[in-house]
């Protein structure tokens, strides 16, 4: 990490091109911090240049958020999360609490945009759905551990500070609980979340594989339990990770269950929604995606819109595939 933040000075080179890339390597970093944190504090220096490349992390993010009113995506959504991700490891940053908050309202606003009542992102795509639940899915379980003391500064940040789009809202408008430590998010957004689950079970082929529907460029918000043997089409760490977080049984196994405790465990909220019942015959209208389950047999046939609102997205034009 250090000989990246020399060869590669703030705001230069392709690898500040994208605010994407910037957002999941300081997710990626953090994540380190917490396995590697006990070694490195044997080394000031590494730690200092750390923060101070992670905050210029921050700085860049939220200067250059790819956010468009027409239409936002699972790059905006990355945005986010890196915000929420390096405002949480480091509330001593100037910019934290403002960025902390901006993050936590523009989660509950991409949960609304970008996910369908059916559980589906808009994305078109069964492997960036993956990409999108789980930006949701570790962002949401990092906000539930802020504590109250936390929670409590967000309450004074001061919204003229914030000079980029979208603008931040009033404390009292973004649906946030700021007041205790229950659930920082409203019900609704931890029901989408469950549904994203829900969605992602019902695509598992009888060989315990998601079919590739649209784009796979095997993106991921991080993966944290190596296996040599895992495919990219799988994934029950997705739908383990959302139901230990909602406090609902998930049956996988261990290896699996290793990553969603990494992401989501200890974390107390009550069970608020149940997992979908899965029958043998599902249409998920908004997807556009119909699933057919007789013994011996499995079909998928897609039939939906563009996504993103029609822009494209990450589906491919192979309407009435199967």
């Amino acid at each position: 990490v250090i000989d990246w933040i020399v060869s590669n000075p703030y705001g230069y080179g392709v690898n500040w091109g994208c605010t994407m890339d910037v957002a999941l390597r300081a997710i990626n970093w953090i994540w380190g911090l917490r396995f590697f944190g006990q070694a490195i504090e044997s080394y000031p220096e590494v730690i200092s240049k750390l923060k101070i490349s992670l905050h210029q992390h921050g700085c860049f993010i939220e200067n250059n958020l790819e956010y468009y009113e027409s239409s936002t995506g699972n790059h905006y959504l990355s945005n986010i999360a890196g915000l929420i991700y390096i405002a949480s490891a480091f509330p001593e940053f100037p910019e934290s609490d403002r960025w902390l908050l901006f993050g936590l309202q523009e989660l509950v606003s991409e949960m609304n945009r970008e996910v369908y009542d059916d559980g589906a992102s808009h994305e078109g795509s069964t492997n960036y759905h993956r990409l999108v639940a789980e930006l949701f899915l570790s962002s949401a379980a990092l906000a539930e551990r802020l504590p109250l003391t936390r929670r409590l500064r967000l309450k004074y940040v001061d919204s003229n500070q914030h000079t980029v789009r979208p603008a931040l809202k009033n404390t009292t408008k973004t649906l946030l609980n700021l007041n205790d430590v229950r659930r920082i998010f409203p019900k609704e957004f931890y029901t989408s979340l469950s549904r994203m689950a829900d969605f992602t079970e019902s695509l598992i082929k009888p060989n315990g594989l998601v079919p590739q529907i649209g784009d796979n460029d095997s993106a991921r918000a991080h993966k944290l339990i190596p296996d040599a043997k895992y495919n990219l089409l799988n994934h029950d760490s997705l739908i383990a990770g959302i139901r230990k977080l909602l406090n609902q049984c998930s049956g996988l196994s261990e290896l699996v269950n290793q990553e969603a405790n990494l992401v989501s465990g200890g974390i107390d909220l009550e069970q608020i929604v149940n997992p979908a019942i899965l029958t043998d015959n599902l249409l998920h209208k908004d997807a556009g995606i119909a699933i057919m389950r007789r013994k011996g047999v499995f079909l998928i046939v897609t039939c939906g819109q563009n996504g993103q609102n029609g822009r494209g997205g990450h589906n491919h034009n192979d309407k009435l595939s199967f």
